[in-house]
């Protein structure tokens, strides 16, 4: 079935409905709205009702996402292609900024971290590193992504666009248990008597 002109998925307890639709001809959402809401509900009650609503473009259910987040990044094709590694690092430094405060603003952190480039010539080259209590700060980052960078900069190629990406996303209690370090104590629990 079709309204206005989109697929409309039907459950399959609902073929009686279909069966009936269709053997009046109808295949659009634009058929549903013709046929009017009067008439539908006759025929299907309060569903002909819900689809006559449909047809129109009305539907007052929440919204529903059905996925969830599994990276935060940030990108930027250059104007111009550039060789400065300099440069670089300050577009990468901006980059891990704007990272940085998508991730605090979200309260989570990412335990990968993905250095994204594509040279002049439209090839494009990642790196990645993981880090157990993830990564959550720009000053955490861009050591890590300095290091990535370096590995590539090899013959001075020129960079067309600079991306940064951490995912592998957790929730600040995970983060906060991650960087527990459990260090034994020097000291035993010893009962002095007086």
């Amino acid at each position: 079935m079709y309204c206005r002109g989109t697929c409309v998925t039907l459950d399959e307890n609902e073929c009686s409905s279909v069966a009936k639709l269709r053997d009046l001809g109808i295949q659009t959402g634009a058929d549903l709205k013709h046929l009017g809401e009067e008439r539908l509900h006759d025929l299907l009650g309060k569903h002909g009702e819900q689809l006559y609503r449909f047809a129109c473009g009305e539907d007052g259910r929440p919204v529903e996402p059905v996925r969830e987040r599994k990276s935060v990044g940030k990108e930027v094709t250059l104007e111009h292609d550039i060789r400065d590694r300099g440069e670089m690092e300050r577009i990468l430094e901006q980059l891990a900024v704007q990272v940085e405060r998508r991730l605090v603003e979200l309260g989570i952190t990412g335990k990968t971290l993905t250095l994204k480039v594509r040279w002049s010539t439209f090839e494009l080259v990642t790196r990645a590193t993981s880090c157990a209590w993830g990564f959550q700060l720009a000053q955490e980052m861009l050591p890590v992504l300095r290091s990535m960078l370096s590995g590539l900069d090899e013959d001075k190629r020129a960079v067309r666009l600079l991306g940064v990406i951490v995912s592998g996303l957790i929730s600040p209690d995970e983060t906060h248990r991650a960087r527990l370090v459990v260090t034994p104590s020097l000291w035993q629990d010893e009962h002095v008597e007086a």
